[in-house]
């Protein structure tokens, strides 16, 4: 019995070491493939001039059905038992005052298709949306650029649907995607330029087998990632996960040359339809470093078979380009726990939340609702999800489960860092929720209203960083009013919220509502809280943090920024420097003239200035109005290539007195600084080449002023 015990003892330790070394080199991919196809579409102008612009033709039937397998064993004994447990908490906030928003209009759908799938990213100038079958380019004031676009524009004969959009923001391009059963698969369209109306487009097919529905996308350093809902009977072995080559697509390279990669979901449980999501990198601090890998996520429901306690597991993505069998997906998936919830509605049904009359909608259970952006700071780095929940086990009254993971730096293990359940006590089903980060950390959390006296409306909240955890502490505002009945049980099937990446605050949401018709509106707000008349800031900027604050009349610094710090600090009137404030060696400050209205923007603003080290002084609003100057400096200042790959050159021109060239990125901290002599003509070459690729701030000091020009990195 000691030989046997010993032996077990022997086996166990071996499958523990196996097991461990297993979980750690992880299980390549099932997939290695190439593109399908590369084809180069004309620009949109082009298309309208020569005749050949594709409208969208109207449909009446139901679009993209959610096929589902839903499972008929259930865990009785399921966790929570009562309702949801976090409903006190939200309830129970101190709530700030509800934020006006900044803009809302209807952008187009196709308002006899259900769902309308509406989709939409912000960029420096454009708003682009799209819906099922369409999509159309608008000015960022919400003003159409373009007719109405059938999908098939940039694929002749293509327009299934369930289209994605997203501004890359690394890269100044866009992005567009959508399904095809012609066959299975996907296809992805890269702008040419930053001008979504104006450049062509580079597009690929990329075949997945079966079909790939419900995809969702997201912009890594290393690829662009998809989910599906695919394969629902064989998620542990089937391709769910696709990663393809960013930087090819990006550059036009031909279909041989783009490589993609599809990996099963190793321990997944799922209950029929279902929604991983993977990271979206965003944030003006740029991508993760290559090599970083990315995580893909789902929830897991005890109530299903196979499920013991609620969960979100992670899996570990590496991607190795130059040798494709050696990229990996965690062969054992970390399993991060989480307070109790209930996902389940309705035995798994779409047919779910009561409005005022007609079929009851989809709650879009057993969703990780898009996105799932990723965000980088000095101190840590932080993800949002969400997710539907039952707020009281009777099938018929939903909430959102939000939860931020974060990660002390790369490489360390990602542990929830606060969770919420948003509801209120107004009996109100709040589902189909979309969260964004802004550069100090506030969330942003956009959703769907509806019960049985309220149609599908659309609302935000949102909370500060410094917040109670687990809070949503801004009052809700209803951006779009419901006015009619959802006809169909189908709803969404998804909305979408990106951060803007002009300014890094503020939020942009699309998200379908019923007004006499189905209707996609949009809304972009901020979280950021209202300031006030006067401020005087005493707290210290530690070393790498940064520190963003504005007063609407005079702010007053008597704080000490540590070096390697950055602070941005805006008054309406004047901001002042006291005896107190400290600007130490490598430390970057700025000090401008811009009042509440404008919020703390990142662009720049005359006067500002770069304090040396103990400097102090005030800038007033009289000092904003001389812009002569300034128009006199950038009088001959060239800057080129722009945009560039590596290298970019300043040239002077007649410039005098000219003392540095900084640059920044769009969250204020310096990157590159150049001493200048003062010569009258002068040419400098910055080297890019170790920065990601993104949206830079070039700013060249003269004559007591400054010019700032943006830097395109590709």
């Amino acid at each position: 019995m000691k030989n046997v015990n010993k032996y077990m003892l022997l086996s166990c330790l071996y499958l523990s070491l196996s097991y461990s070394l297993l979980a750690q080199v992880g299980q390549g991919p099932t997939l290695i493939t190439t593109a399908e196809y590369m084809r180069e579409a004309p620009s949109l102008k082009s298309r309208i001039k020569d005749g050949s612009f594709t409208s969208p033709v109207p449909r009446k039937k139901e679009v993209n059905p959610r096929r589902g397998i839903p499972s008929e064993v259930y865990n009785l004994n399921a966790l929570p038992i009562g309702g949801d447990p976090l409903i006190s908490i939200n309830r129970s906030a101190t709530r700030s005052q509800a934020r006006t928003p900044l803009l809302t209009f209807d952008a187009l759908s196709n308002g006899n298709a259900t769902p309308t799938d509406p989709t939409g990213a912000v960029g420096p100038d454009h708003y682009v949306s799209a819906y099922n079958s369409g999509f159309r380019v608008y000015d960022r004031n919400g003003d159409p650029l373009t007719p109405n676009a059938s999908l098939a524009t940039i694929w002749p004969g293509e327009s299934l649907g369930d289209p994605i959009v997203l501004y890359d923001r690394y890269a100044d391009r866009w992005l567009i995607t959508q399904f095809s059963r012609s066959p299975n698969g996907v296809l992805l369209a890269y702008s040419q330029g930053p001008d979504p109306v104006n450049d062509g487009w580079y597009t690929y097919r990329f075949n997945t087998g079966t079909f790939p529905d419900y995809p969702k996308f997201s912009i890594w350093s290393d690829g662009i990632y998809m989910t599906a809902n695919k394969d629902q009977s064989t998620p542990t072995t089937s391709e769910v996960v696709y990663v393809f080559e960013r930087d090819d697509m990006i550059a036009g390279a031909g279909q041989a040359n783009v490589q993609a990669l599809g990996f099963p979901l190793p321990g997944i449980v799922n209950n029929g339809f279902y929604s991983p999501l993977p990271f979206h990198a965003d944030g003006a601090n740029g991508l993760p470093p290559v090599g970083t890998p990315n995580f893909v996520a789902y929830m897991q429901d005890d109530v299903w078979s196979g499920v013991s306690s609620d969960h979100v597991k992670l899996w570990e993505l590496n991607i190795d380009w130059a040798t494709l069998g050696n990229s990996t997906i965690s062969a054992t998936p970390t399993q991060i726990a989480v307070t109790p919830f209930d996902g389940l509605f309705d035995n798994g049904s779409f047919s779910n939340l009561p409005q005022p009359s007609g079929p009851d909608i989809d709650a879009l259970q057993a969703t990780m609702m898009y996105m799932m952006p990723y965000y980088r700071f000095g101190t840590h780095n932080s993800v949002l999800v969400n997710w539907v929940v039952d707020l009281d086990g009777n099938d018929d009254y939903a909430g959102i489960r939000w939860v931020e993971l974060r990660q002390s730096s790369d490489g360390q293990p990602w542990t929830i860092h606060q969770e919420g359940t948003h509801t209120l006590n107004d009996n109100i089903s709040r589902f189909c929720g979309s969260l964004a980060m802004d550069h100090q950390g506030n969330i942003g959390l956009a959703y769907t209203v509806v019960s049985p006296t309220t149609f599908p409306s659309l609302r935000y909240t949102g909370r500060l960083a410094n917040d109670p955890l687990g809070q949503m502490t801004v009052a809700e505002h209803e951006y779009a009013t419901g006015t009619s009945i959802d006809p169909s049980f189908r709803y969404g099937d998804y909305g979408q919220m990106v951060l803007d990446p002009t300014d890094d605050q503020t939020f942009w949401h699309i998200g379908e509502y019923f007004d006499g018709g189905r209707n996609n509106g949009v809304v972009a707000f901020r979280v950021l809280d209202e300031c006030a008349p006067d401020l005087v800031i005493t707290e210290d900027v530690p070393t790498g943090g940064t520190d963003t604050q504005r007063a609407s009349n005079t702010l007053t610094a008597g704080n000490t920024i540590a070096a390697d710090a950055s602070a941005i600090y805006s008054a309406g009137t004047s901001v002042v420097l006291s005896t107190g404030f400290h600007a130490l060696q490598n430390s970057y400050f700025r000090g401008h003239i811009e009042g509440c209205d404008a919020g703390a923007a990142l662009a720049s603003a005359a006067p500002e200035a770069i304090v040396t080290p103990e400097d102090t002084g005030t800038w007033d609003a009289t000092e904003a109005l001389a812009a002569s100057k300034e128009e006199v400096i950038s009088q001959g200042l060239e800057v080129f290539p722009n945009p560039t790959r590596d290298r970019v050159t300043v040239r002077l021109g007649d410039l005098q007195g000219a003392t540095a060239l900084w640059l920044f990125d769009l969250l204020g901290n310096p990157l590159i600084r150049r001493e200048l002599e003062g010569k009258t003509t002068q040419q400098v070459e910055m080297d890019l080449s170790r920065l990601p690729a993104g949206i830079y701030l070039l700013r060249v000091m003269a004559q007591g002023e400054t010019v700032t020009k943006k830097v395109v990195k590709r």
